[in-house]
């Protein structure tokens, strides 16, 4: 049997798959029961690991020392025919990570609040104004905890799938490159053109 994906859109770099995960830090996790959820995720930076927390009524919060499954979703974009000379067929470019690992919960509270303020930190570091989970007060910090699950995953195996036409020329990924940043540009403008004339209506 053929491998799936072909080899040229296999992504080993660490550093590449690492930076997908940052980007976009919500993925799509599978538990062993085949439940789906959506959870930020956040790797610590060996790479090795993952952590992240879940509402009380979860279902990954009876996934501990479970085997699961997690995708995080980078840019995608729809490649039509039309958008560059010898495109022949559509397609789709894409950047996908696949990880195994093993999900632990953290049963200790001071280990679990530590880990909460280090994962509220991480996602409030672009805000202008970042808020911080020790502002809370011991009583709220308490009633908080017990509505939520933290845990880590230790990552077993880690893969990306980038479909990004790698089996064509360079000169074709340029074009298809910058074919997609004129749309882009040119959607942006669209959008705001439509947002100023909404504002003067």
């Amino acid at each position: 049997m053929k491998r799936y994906p072909k080899r040229q859109f296999i992504e080993t770099n660490p550093n590449e798959l690492v930076k997908v995960m940052l980007a976009f830090p919500l993925a799509t996790i599978v538990d062993h029961h085949q439940n789906v959820v959506f959870v930020p995720l956040q790797p610590d930076e060996l790479g090795t690991q993952l952590s992240g927390h879940v509402a009380a009524y979860n279902p990954l919060v009876n996934a501990d020392g479970q085997d699961i499954v997690i995708v995080f979703s980078g840019e995608d974009d729809y490649i039509s025919p039309n958008l560059v000379p010898n495109q022949y067929l559509p397609t789709w470019h894409y950047k996908k990570v696949i990880v195994k690992g093993t999900l632990n919960t953290i049963k200790d509270p001071r280990l679990a609040w530590h880990e909460l303020v280090k994962q509220v930190e991480h996602v409030e570091q672009t805000e202008s104004s970042p808020w911080k989970a020790n502002s809370l007060s011991l009583e709220e910090q308490a009633m908080l905890m017990k509505q939520i699950q933290v845990f880590t995953i230790d990552i077993d195996s880690i893969e990306g799938h980038f479909k990004l036409s790698q089996h064509k020329s360079t000169e074709h990924q340029l074009a298809i490159r910058d074919a997609l940043l004129a749309k882009k540009e040119q959607h942006a403008g669209t959008q705001k053109t439509t947002r100023d004339a909404e504002i003067i209506a």
